[in-house]
């Protein structure tokens, strides 16, 4: 197996996004995959009526794929996102229920109103405008320190300056998913069925 994760590491340019361990799975699997299909052969060969059809060799996998990510094989890092896709039963939906119009603004992220009852929401963007007012400033200052130690405008940003380049898309993204969120539940809380976003 050594020798096979040597030559993939070597051989294979995206391999270096793979964790070792996952890499390690990956290839047990194809590992297991051929000696299942050597086995398969083999009683072929030997005329067991169980197997119908000649045995093909494993090949690239389509459609659904599984891949084992170990406890070590998932970074702590800020840096990191993971993605989950997954399947969901859809239920039915009223097309001619209510419906929310939605005003999206700077102070006020979104005003919500629905159109039979005429119920309201505001969603206020204050205290993410402060800070990321907060956070820009600070990079605006860092980057100013930055300038003037090297001496010229072509300078590096620091691993402080990129950090708060995270925080900020960060911050951003968690307060915004949120705000998404409750906005959906409170259409369900009052039955609607569509929503029209205004343009920002």
């Amino acid at each position: 197996m050594y020798k096979i994760y040597k030559k993939y590491r070597e051989n294979n340019w995206h391999s270096k996004y793979l964790h070792s361990h996952t890499l390690e799975q990956i290839i047990l699997n194809c590992m297991r995959d051929h000696k299942s299909y050597l086995a398969l052969k083999k009683l072929y060969e030997e005329g067991d009526k169980r197997i119908k059809e000649e045995p093909c060799k494993p090949g690239y996998k389509h459609g659904e794929v599984q891949i084992t990510f170990t406890k070590q094989g998932i970074r702590r890092d800020r840096s990191c996102k993971m993605y989950i896709i997954y399947e969901k039963e859809e239920k039915d939906i009223d097309l001619y229920g209510n419906t929310m119009a939605i005003d999206l603004g700077m102070n006020n992220i979104a005003t919500c109103v629905t159109a039979n009852d005429r119920r309201t929401r505001t969603f206020a963007g204050e205290s993410l405008k402060s800070k990321i007012g907060y956070i820009n400033k600070e990079i605006s200052r860092l980057k100013s320190i930055q300038m003037h130690m090297v001496g010229s405008k072509n300078y590096k940003n620091t691993k402080r300056i990129n950090r708060l380049y995270r925080q900020r898309e960060n911050y951003s993204n968690t307060y915004l998913h949120k705000v998404s969120k409750d906005i959906i539940e409170f259409a369900k809380e009052t039955g609607c069925s569509r929503i029209v976003i205004d343009q920002l």
